[in-house]
């Protein structure tokens, strides 16, 4: 579960959830979109809970992840084909990368890097 779940989401709708693919059909659709809603009341509570100005100083002394950073942890939810898109956007990054540092060294002119 992702951090934001674990702050929505009790013990009792990850036990709602997992009792859905037992049900009849008609009783599963409800359980289902309950569990879905209680959720996202959850969500709306969570956030008019907090308080906005200290969640924007705490987030101030934290560092800002970096792309590569977000995307591993976004590797954790994706299938395979999620995880080979992930892969090249990180290749692209990287390639980014090389060639900014070439041009910061000066060891490539900028009008021979094409984009």
């Amino acid at each position: 579960m992702t951090a934001l779940d674990e702050m929505i989401s009790g013990d009792s709708l990850q036990m709602m959830k997992a009792a859905v693919p037992y049900m009849s059909p008609r009783a599963a659709g409800f359980l289902a979109v309950f569990a879905k809603m209680q959720e996202l009341q959850n969500t709306v509570r969570l956030y008019r809970q907090v308080n906005t100005a200290g969640l924007q100083a705490m987030s101030a002394d934290r560092p800002q992840p970096s792309p590569t950073e977000l995307l591993n942890e976004l590797r954790q939810y994706t299938g395979a084909q999620g995880q080979q898109a992930i892969s090249s956007i990180q290749q692209l990054i990287d390639t980014m990368q090389l060639i900014q540092m070439f041009q910061e060294s000066g060891t490539v002119p900028p009008a021979e890097v094409q984009p």
